[in-house]
Formats: C-alpha cells, structure tokens, sequence
C-alpha cells in the first residue's frame, strides 16, 4: 500500500507541476504532457497495487 500512495502523491506531484506551469503558456513544450503522464503515473500505480 505504501508503493501505491507513493505512486499517487508522484502523479499529484505532475499535476502541481502542470498547474504552475501553465500560466507561462510556453511554445517549447505541451503542459498536456504534464497531465498524460500523471495519468499513466496513476493508472500504473493501481496495476502494481491490484497485481501485488
């Protein structure tokens, strides 16, 4: 279970991240990719939990 809430607080941690960047609205990179990956970050963090 530890695994998995440290698996979610790194994809809050993206979302944060997202959050503060995009009020710069830079062109050099897609803050979308921000969000992505927390949800990949997340999606895996549940498979390893279920799959443990």
């Amino acid at each position: 279970m530890e695994a998995f809430r440290r698996n979610i607080e790194y994809a809050r941690k993206m979302v944060r991240a997202g959050r503060s960047l995009a009020t710069f609205q830079s062109p050099v990179f897609d803050i979308g990719d921000f969000y992505r990956a927390a949800w990949a970050q997340a999606v895996s963090g549940i498979d390893h939990w279920f799959h443990e």
